[in-house]
């Protein structure tokens, strides 16, 4: 039998159907039907219980984008978020992992900070709220209830005993006793049942851990209590007027306590208005400056005597460019920490042109001018220097003031005006310091630039080195820079009171 056109048209149609399902199917599995979630950005969890491809992420409540892959990196989960091109998701937005209720559907939760800088695709979230592990949470609360079920299943064995119960039955009778005493004395002590409460709590949270550990012991201890209050019963009954007239001491005390306070705030109201002696003292900011001021005159008065030392010292430096050496004698007088008076005797051998004399001299063909001869006459004139120095010795004298590890120096250097600076360190083993002098030289083109250094490597004992004149050139005729080294020593009055008492006594 021959089939007719309408057969084909509908396999055509069926074939057609078919083909459309099969679209429509790739396009859903594929996520490209309806919106596009195009822009991928990652984040990081410690867990990611519960996330799947295809999770939904969502931004105040609304799906913008879902979990497009998930890998382990670092030990952590890492999550791959495809997001709608068109949301803009700030960079210091929030990711978590959420859930809707206990066990409804698992979600990734943006929010959005306050950041105006987008976070871009393929960028990473850095403010991640990690995940409830609600497995540990259900664990926990389990072991919570078994802990209360242990307290319990004690509890109920400690009252289930028969003699537990009469004794407490009995105890609540005495504990009735009790109270007519107990609200006599709660009338006389006022608030302090406040405390007494505040103590009875903390003694009931430690008496819940030792039930549980001490069931046994709980029956001796009730029946010890029994015995306890029967004779606190009998102790407060035959006690009662005493309990009458200590209540009464007591209140005596408060009174005079309350008056001795009410003298002792007169008194300090007296000194805030500045009455009496102690009131202007105190009140009175000029009359305690000069009694401070008093106070410390009279404190460096009885203390100079105690603080002043005399120290006597020699040092000796040697000039290489000059090849020459310089000597100092020295005593140093300080009678405070912060404040030094020195004197030196220097012996300077180098020449200086103020210590030499320009000498002219005239001949006529070689002869004094006052030979006379047959002319014509030649005159010839010359000039030479002539060392007209007498001594080598100068001295120096100088007043130093300490500020902490600095100190500044004045007065005669040389035989000239000068100021000195000088730095030190290592509990005043090391000394660093230069000296300004000669400032108005007649053989040299500038003052006077000493630099140097000190180090004692032994008490009293020390060597030195520096540049003298350090911004002078030298020449044949004047001084000028010249590298110096040298050593010296040093002692003190105390050092010498010392020697002398040790020396030995001569015997005749």
């Amino acid at each position: 039998m021959k089939r007719g056109p309408i057969e084909l048209y509908v396999g055509l149609f069926a074939m057609a159907g078919l083909a459309i399902l099969a679209f429509f199917t790739l396009k859903v599995g594929s996520g490209s039907l309806g919106r596009q979630y195009s822009e991928p950005r990652t984040v990081s969890f410690v867990q990611a219980t519960g996330v799947e491809v295809r999770t939904p992420v969502r931004l105040a409540g609304v799906k913008v984008g879902e979990v497009g892959a998930i890998r382990i990196e670092d030990r952590r989960a890492k999550l791959t978020l495809m997001v709608r091109p068109d949301v803009f998701v700030p960079a210091d937005t929030r990711a978590e992992i959420r859930t809707q209720g206990l066990i409804g559907e698992t979600y990734i939760q943006l929010t959005p900070g306050t950041s105006n800088t987008p976070l871009g695709p393929g960028q990473e979230f850095t403010n991640v709220g990690e995940p409830t592990d609600l497995d540990a949470l259900v664990n926990n609360l389990a072991g919570v209830g078994d802990n209360l079920k242990a307290i319990t299943d004690s509890l109920r064995n400690v009252i289930a005993r028969d003699q537990t119960e009469s004794d407490l039955k009995e105890i609540v009778a005495n504990v009735r006793g009790l109270t007519a005493g107990l609200k006599e004395i709660v009338y006389h002590s006022g608030g302090r049942i406040d405390t007494v409460l505040t103590n009875l709590d903390q003694m009931t949270g430690g008496a819940r851990d030792m039930i549980g550990e001490n069931r046994e012991d709980i029956h001796a201890l009730i029946v010890s209590f029994r015995h306890v209050s029967e004779q606190l019963d009998q102790l407060i009954a035959a006690n009662r007027g005493n309990v009458d007239a200590s209540m009464a001491s007591v209140k005596d005390a408060t009174d005079k306590l309350n008056q001795t306070l009410g003298s002792t705030s007169s008194i300090m109201e007296k000194i805030d208005k500045g009455e009496g002696t102690v009131g202007k003292l105190i009140s009175d900011e000029a009359l305690g400056n000069k009694m401070g001021d008093s106070l410390d005159s009279l404190g460096d008065l009885l203390g100079s005597p105690r603080r002043l030392q005399v120290q006597f010292g020699y040092r000796g430096e040697y000039l290489s460019s000059a090849d020459e050496a310089k000597s100092y004698t020295s005593i140093k007088v300080q009678p405070r920490r912060d404040r030094y008076y020195l004197l030196e005797l220097v012996s300077n051998p180098l020449i200086r042109v103020s210590d030499s004399t320009t000498v002219e001299e005239t001949t006529v063909d070689g002869n004094p001018p006052f030979v006379t001869g047959p002319p014509p006459y030649h005159y010839t004139t010359t000039t030479k220097k002539v060392n007209a120095k007498d001594d080598n010795l100068q001295f120096n004298a100088e007043i130093a003031q300490r500020i902490d590890d600095l100190v500044v120096r004045g007065g005669i250097i040389e035989s000239t005006g000068g100021v000195g600076i000088d730095y030190l360190l290592f509990d005043d083993r090391l000394k660093v310091g230069m000296d300004f002098f000669d400032f108005a030289p007649d053989d040299r083109d500038t003052f006077n630039l000493k630099l140097g250094a000190r180090f004692e490597f032994y008490p009293n004992l020390y060597v030195l080195g520096g540049m003298d004149d350090v911004l002078n050139d030298r020449t044949p005729y004047k001084t000028g820079r010249s590298p110096f080294f040298g050593a010296g020593f040093t002692f003190t009055d105390d050092d010498l009171k010392t020697l002398i008492l040790k020396a030995p006594t001569p015997s005749f």
